[in-house]
């Protein structure tokens, strides 16, 4: 399993990819690539989430598997994740190898805002975990 933190290093690589393809242009293998990535993005944000709780997660690319260990372990998410699950699922096992689907312009550029949010989100709340346990500093740098 890859340490939790490395998780959202990656997840922050995935999304900046997508974003990068999707300034690309409309050509149907960048919109793939980005498709394939955003959904790369949430599963990483969502096996961070799950490898908090000390659970493992499966080596799956289905997002409503993960959001089945969330809800058995009363982790939230945002609802958008659940509604576009099988989308991006869909994005992870098809768009990479062109099979019959091409990832929707419109429903990348709606998510990316969703995701990065999600994101930073879930960052903000590991920072707090971090900074409870982080005496403060009582004395200024020099």
């Amino acid at each position: 399993m890859t340490s939790h933190v490395s998780l959202l290093r990656r997840a922050k690589g995935d999304l900046l990819t997508c974003s990068r393809n999707l300034e690309l242009g409309e050509d149907e293998v960048e919109i793939d690539i980005a498709g394939y990535h955003l959904q790369q993005a949430v599963e990483k944000i969502l096996k961070f989430q799950i490898s908090m709780k000390a659970v493992k997660y499966p080596p799956s690319h289905d997002i409503d598997m993960l959001l089945e260990i969330l809800d058995d372990q009363g982790i939230k998410y945002p609802d958008w994740v659940d509604e576009y699950s099988a989308t991006l699922t869909l994005y992870a096992t098809k768009t990479r190898y062109g099979k019959d689907i091409v990832a929707s312009v419109r429903t990348l550029k709606k998510l990316m805002p969703l995701a990065l949010d999600y994101l930073e989100s879930v960052q903000g709340e590991e920072k707090q975990k971090d900074n409870s346990l982080t005496p403060t500093r009582v004395f200024p740098k020099k």
